[in-house]
């Protein structure tokens, strides 16, 4: 095995620190260690500490603190994070599909394949 290899990953310490929010060891308001203390605290690397602690933003389990830092998140924030991760995904679905659209009767019109939409009339473009 490399060195790397017997390393924790950015899952273990996504885990880790998920656990640790939702059992209410790490408690609401709590601020977060910085990402390179983090990666030595876990034995990680810095960026997968840094991954981590953007995962659970993403999942409502931590919050951007004001001036700097991230905290846990209070619980009006906080979402159960077993459906979290789907939910970003549709909403991340939903904007590709709109801009896939969007593109599409872009190549359209370039090709000459479509008439150029009225403006406000294809679903989401401004006048």
């Amino acid at each position: 095995m490399t060195e790397t290899s017997d390393r924790p990953s950015r899952r273990h310490i996504t885990e880790v620190l998920r656990e640790e929010i939702t059992t209410g060891r790490l408690r609401p308001g709590t601020r977060i260690p910085s990402d390179r203390s983090l990666a030595q605290q876990h034995g990680v690397s810095h960026a997968a500490a840094r991954d981590a602690v953007r995962l659970l933003l993403a999942e409502d389990l931590l919050e951007p603190q004001p001036g700097g830092g991230v905290r846990v998140a209070t619980p009006a924030a906080a979402t159960d994070h077993r459906h979290t991760a789907s939910t970003i995904t549709d909403k991340a679905l939903d904007r590709l599909y709109f801009e896939l659209a969007h593109l599409r009767r872009q190549v359209g019109l370039l090709q000459g394949d479509g008439v150029a939409p009225r403006p406000g009339a294809s679903g989401g473009e401004r006048p």
